[in-house]
Order: C-alpha cells, then structure tokens, then sequence
C-alpha cells in the first residue's frame, strides 16, 4: 500500500490556504501542512516536496479542487482521483481546528467589514466607562 495524501484548498474568512494531511502505508496521519495559497504550482511543488522529504515518489492523492486535480494529473508517480467534498472533509476539519492561529497570524480580515458603531451605543459605551473609572477611584486603589 502507498502513501495516500488529501489535499484541497480552504477558505479561512477572506484568506486562501492548501491544506495537506498525508497518511502512512497504515493509513496513520503522518503530516500535515497549511500554508498560504500561493497557487496551483506552488501548491504542486509543495506537494512534491513535502512527500519527497518522506521518500515517496509514488503515491495516491485526493482531492475535490478540480483544478488542483487537474494541475496534480500533470505529475509523474501520483494517481490522484476527483473525490466528492465528503470523503476529503479531513482537511476542513484539518484547518477549523487551527483558523483562530491562521487569523491572527496572518491577519485576515473578516469576510464582510463589521458596522459602525451607533452614535447612541458610542455614548453609552463612554459612560459605562466613566462610571468605571469613577467606582475603581481615578487610579486611587489597586485593582
């Protein structure tokens, strides 16, 4: 049995990465890459490094992109196959689990920009905070 690789490119708020989890001869997690998506390529040459680094010239690969399909059929040694999103939901997992870190390491912003904060809210806000401010003492006390 050969090395199996699931690879798809996954949307993190307005940011694009490739996702790779490579699985053992015993069908083990063994790797697993999130990068910046750079484009197919680049994602091509990762790919080929990142099983190249585990001595695997000759492997299977998922995926549910029908352009990185297409990009990965180009490959000499890897016998890749078009899956429904279902069977390479691996890599959505994959990255939900890190998407706080990937937000805030690469600074994505949100999707759609958030709204202005009311007028009546602002001052709200400001009072609430003036009252704070006075309760803690204006800097008198520890808190």
């Amino acid at each position: 049995m050969s090395y199996l690789l699931s690879a798809n490119v996954e949307r993190v708020k307005a940011g694009e990465f490739i996702v790779l989890n490579i699985y053992d001869d015993a069908g083990q997690l063994s790797e697993q890459t999130v990068k910046p998506f750079e484009g197919y390529k680049a994602a091509v040459d990762l790919i080929r490094d990142e099983l190249y680094v585990l001595n695997q010239m000759h492997f299977e690969a998922y995926t549910s992109d029908p352009k990185l399909y297409g990009e990965l059929l180009a490959v000499p040694g890897v016998a890749v196959s078009l899956k429904h999103r279902d069977q390479t939901a691996d890599t959505k997992a994959s990255i939900d689990q890190i998407a706080d870190v990937l937000i805030e390491l690469y600074e994505i912003p949100p999707t759609k920009p958030l709204a202005p904060l009311p007028k009546w809210r602002k001052r709200l806000f400001i009072m609430a905070q003036k009252l704070a401010d006075t309760l803690k003492g204006a800097g008198k006390y520890e808190i």
